[in-house]
């Protein structure tokens, strides 16, 4: 049986000029970066962590961007 793709928010902080990663899904990810290339290195790097420590299994992963105004 096949997993839906974890949703992970990408919000673009306009005040600071950063995007900011987090998930409902995924307790302990928030990571940042000016880019939203640089976000996804970050956020799968962060994944790769995330799971090792906590042992769970990831399937597939999907970043929605949002910005802020």
């Amino acid at each position: 049986m096949n997993q839906s793709p974890t949703g992970i928010t990408a919000v673009f902080d306009a005040e600071v000029r950063v995007w900011v990663a987090t998930s409902e899904d995924l307790d302990g990810l928030a990571v940042e970066a000016d880019t939203m290339e640089a976000l996804a290195c970050k956020v799968a790097a962060a994944l790769e962590d995330l799971i090792a420590l906590n042992g769970f299994a990831l399937e597939s992963w999907h970043l929605c961007p949002k910005e802020t105004f």
